[in-house]
C-alpha cells in the first residue's frame, strides 16, 4: 500500500474521530495528522512531538478528542480497516491467519483521573497507565481501550468480529492477563482453537495436589461483583446524556433539572435557548431546613414550594429532566410535589 493511500485513509479516520476543527483556528486536519504520524513513527509522546514540530500544541490536539466516545473511535477504526483490507486481500489469498492478543500498558505522567486510567505503573516515575487490548499478525488488526473493571472477553469478541470480516482465523494466542473462565466460554461458543497462559492460583494448587496423574476434574467457580460508585456515576451520566438529547427547555416551558446528593435535592428551572437559570431551589434554602419528615417527604414539599415560586413568574408548564436517576423515591416525590403545586408536565 502506498504512503499516499495510507495518509488518505488515516485522514478519513481522523475526520470521523476528531471534533470539528473551527473555522477560526490556524490549524487544519493535516496539521493534526502530521503530529500523530510523527509521534507514532518515533514512538514518542504527543506533547513531546508538538514541542519538536511547529504546529498545534499537545493541549490543542487532545481538546479535539473531548467530544469523542468509545463507539465513535471503534466505528471509525472499523471503517479504516475496511478500506485497508480491500488493498491487502489479494496478498492474503484466503489463508487462515493465527492471531495473537496482548494487553499493552501506556504510561501516564500526572494525575490519574477517570475510569480509563489504571493504577499500575509500567515505567518508573509514571503515576498510572492506559490499557489497550490488541490483536496482531505481523501488523495490528485492531486495538480497543480498556477501562477499569472492563469485560475483557467482550472486548476480545468485538475484535474477533472485526477481524473475521476480512480474514479467516486459525489459532488464537493469548498473552498473560487473559486467564478468565468467561473468555474460555466465549471461545468455545465461537468454536475457536486457542492457547492461554494461565496463572496458578492457591485453590488450584490445592486441587492439583489431591489429584492423580492423568485425572481430570471439573471445577465450578462462583464470583460476585459489586459495581463501584464511580461506575454507577458513569452509567447515570450516560442515561442523562440520552435524555438531554430529547429535552430542551424554553422561556415559556423551562427544563426542570434535578440533582440529588445523599442528604439534599437540588432543582433548577433552565431556559436552554437563552442558557439562563430562571429559578432554583437556592431561594428556599432557609425554608428547607424547617421542613419536617424524611428525605422523601422533604422532596415533595420542596416541589410544592418551587411550584408556587414558578407560578409567581408565570411558569405554567415545564419539562422534567430527572438527571439520569431512576423515577422513584425522592425524584418521584419531587415530581409529584411540582404537579400538586399546579405545574404541568
Amino acid at each position: 500500500m502506498s504512503s499516499y493511500n495510507i495518509n488518505k485513509y488515516i485522514k478519513n479516520l481522523l475526520k470521523h474521530i476528531f471534533f470539528v476543527v473551527g473555522s477560526n483556528t490556524p490549524y487544519k486536519l493535516a496539521d493534526f495528522l502530521r503530529v500523530l504520524l510523527d509521534a507514532a513513527e518515533h514512538q514518542d509522546f504527543v506533547n513531546n512531538t508538538c514541542n519538536r514540530l511547529t504546529g498545534p500544541t499537545g493541549e490543542t490536539v487532545f481538546s479535539r478528542l473531548q467530544e469523542t466516545d468509545f463507539e465513535k473511535i471503534f466505528s471509525a477504526f472499523s471503517l479504516f480497516l475496511d478500506n485497508a483490507f480491500f488493498l491487502l486481500r489479494p496478498k492474503l489469498r484466503n489463508r487462515k491467519i493465527k492471531l495473537a492478543f496482548d494487553i499493552t500498558e501506556e504510561p501516564v505522567y500526572g494525575d490519574v483521573i477517570g475510569v480509563w486510567m489504571h493504577a499500575e505503573k509500567p515505567v518508573r516515575g509514571s503515576t498510572g497507565c492506559f490499557k489497550f487490548v490488541g490483536q496482531q499478525e505481523r501488523l495490528i488488526l485492531g486495538s480497543l481501550p480498556v477501562r477499569r473493571g472492563a469485560d475483557i472477553p467482550k472486548l476480545v469478541s468485538a475484535l474477533l468480529d472485526v477481524a473475521e470480516k476480512h480474514i479467516k482465523t486459525d489459532d488464537l494466542l493469548f498473552d498473560r492477563g487473559f486467564d478468565s473462565y468467561y473468555l474460555v466460554d466465549v471461545l468455545k461458543q465461537r468454536r475457536k482453537k486457542y492457547l492461554l497462559l494461565w496463572r496458578k492460583q492457591k485453590f488450584q494448587k490445592e486441587i492439583h495436589a489431591q489429584m492423580e496423574y492423568g485425572e481430570t476434574k471439573e471445577v465450578v467457580i462462583e464470583r460476585k461483583y459489586k459495581m463501584n460508585f464511580s461506575q454507577k456515576q458513569v452509567n447515570r451520566q450516560k442515561r442523562h446524556k440520552r435524555v438531554r438529547s430529547r429535552i430542551i427547555g424554553t422561556k415559556d416551558r423551562p427544563r426542570v433539572s434535578v440533582f440529588k446528593s445523599n442528604n439534599h435535592v437540588f432543582v433548577q428551572f433552565i431556559d436552554d435557548e437563552a442558557r439562563k437559570t430562571l429559578l432554583s431551589s437556592k431561594i428556599i434554602s432557609k425554608t428547607k431546613t424547617k421542613i419536617k419528615g424524611n428525605k422523601v417527604a422533604k422532596a415533595s414539599e420542596i416541589g410544592k414550594m418551587l411550584a408556587e415560586k414558578a407560578d409567581a413568574i408565570k411558569i405554567k408548564e415545564v419539562v422534567f429532566d430527572r438527571g439520569g436517576y431512576k423515577y422513584h423515591g425522592r425524584v418521584k416525590a419531587l415530581a409529584d410535589g411540582l404537579r400538586a403545586g399546579g405545574l404541568k408536565f
